[in-house]
């Protein structure tokens, strides 16, 4: 199957600067483009995905049982100021 595609000018400097970052052909910058945004699109699709990409996940310290001990760790936290 071949496909045509018209690029304005802005979007042709942008693929030409993708090829010279990357030395792919312009058939592999585009395959690349399509897989990476496919792959954005169906982690949306799942939550548990979507989660595992947060920036939250493994970005701070603390302990273990946080959440079954949250109302602990707060008042020992209020008590030692």
């Amino acid at each position: 199957m071949e496909t045509f595609i018209n690029f304005n000018q802005e979007n042709q400097e942008k693929l030409q600067y993708i090829q010279e970052k990357t030395n792919q052909n312009i058939e592999s910058s585009i395959i690349t483009a399509i897989e990476i945004y496919f792959k954005q699109i169906k982690a949306q699709e799942d939550p548990l995905a979507r989660l595992k990409q947060s920036p939250l996940i493994a970005s701070f310290e603390g302990d273990a049982n946080l959440s079954e001990k949250c109302e602990e760790i707060f008042r020992h936290s209020l008590e030692n100021k």
